[in-house]
């Protein structure tokens, strides 16, 4: 049984308040509709958290307007992190069919799109640098 909506929201806000002031806490946020409201709500507890967001190259437009616009208006400590340079979706999946990469673990193709579009920009992106390094993490880890 699902819990109801209150609970939930009870228990993120427990969740925000305990890791948001950390010194090496941040938020990753998409600028999705989840994202943002994790955002909203850890901004309420540290107005000065850093903030990421995962450019993968492939967003809509309407996604990048939206981020802009809350950069700007929520005068966010946004950092921008892209995947290292030559690597984007079209390369990813031509390497996939041109290797005939199998994930026979039960994974799926898109593990290895998320690893070099994301994690690999976190990795090599200065984010451990930033806000996670000494073992921290992104809130939104802890909240999805």
């Amino acid at each position: 049984m699902a819990k109801p909506f209150e609970e939930k929201l009870a228990r993120t806000k427990q969740l925000i308040r305990l890791f948001a002031n950390m010194p090496n806490a941040c938020v990753s946020c998409s600028f999705g509709k989840d994202s943002m409201v994790v955002l909203y709500l850890a901004l309420q507890v540290n107005p000065k958290i850093p903030v990421n967001f995962n450019n993968t190259l492939i967003e809509f437009p309407e996604t990048m307007k939206l981020k802009t616009k809350i950069a700007s208006d929520w005068t966010l400590n946004l950092s921008e992190l892209r995947p290292e340079k030559g690597v984007n979706f079209r390369t990813i999946n031509e390497r996939i069919v041109r290797e005939g990469l199998r994930m026979d673990d039960g994974r799926k193709h898109s593990n290895i799109c998320c690893y070099h579009l994301k994690e690999g920009s976190v990795l090599s992106g200065g984010v451990r640098n930033r806000c996670c390094r000494n073992g921290g993490k992104s809130i939104s880890s802890f909240i999805s």
